[in-house]
């Protein structure tokens, strides 16, 4: 199980066999080594939930949301709650190096090179760049302008072959503008290179 987190988002990357676990109604717990750190667990739950009990943030995965995961076409199930998103996603192999100290662990096999990305609820500029920066794997240093998003989807990450944008009526309708950069920029990535963008 891998973790990353910033102010505002929460994202927990797992393995097929931790999968099964939770599937399983088995609990997954992960803490820092040191005296006093913080611990994340990662549970089977009714209904989708993430709250702190007795310091201990907690994970509650529904066996709905559990059985999507599973989905082969899935890369992850993403929420938000009191203005945290948080997301479980598959662990995929590393598409860039890794460091020689890093262990080796299993991962789920690719059986696609796309992403889904929900626009529906974006309702401000930063949100719309905060929502790139997570779903398309940014550096946490992204500057959440269409200057730097240009930049990154040129060289600075790889970006899937296929993108398909979810509810992008309500993008357009809401922030038409930056619509219209997204939209522009991703056409002038799409002309030199193999990514396809599809807005539904």
């Amino acid at each position: 199980m891998k973790i990353r987190f910033t102010t505002s988002s929460l994202r927990v990357r797992i393995t097929p066999n931790e999968l099964e676990q939770i599937k399983n109604r088995t609990s997954l717990e992960l803490g820092f080594g040191i005296a006093n750190g913080w611990k994340f667990r990662l549970e089977a739950s009714e209904q989708t939930t993430l709250e702190s009990r007795a310091g201990v943030v907690v994970l509650g995965l529904s066996s709905a949301d559990a059985k999507l995961l599973s989905e082969t076409t899935r890369d992850g199930v993403y929420f938000e709650f009191d203005g945290i998103r948080f997301f479980i996603e598959k662990d995929f192999p590393c598409e860039h190096s890794r460091s020689n100290l890093e262990e080796p662990t299993p991962t789920f096999e690719r059986t696609h090179a796309g992403i889904e990305i929900d626009v529906g609820s974006v309702e401000t500029t930063r949100a719309l760049h905060i929502l790139l920066r997570e779903r398309l794997d940014f550096p946490e240093f992204y500057g959440h302008n269409w200057s730097a998003f240009w930049d990154a989807i040129n060289g600075l990450v790889e970006i899937p072959t296929h993108i398909k944008f979810l509810n992008w009526d309500k993008l357009e309708q809401r922030l038409n503008f930056d619509a219209r950069m997204l939209r522009q920029c991703l056409t002038d990535l799409s002309a030199k290179s193999n990514c396809e963008v599809e807005y539904a």
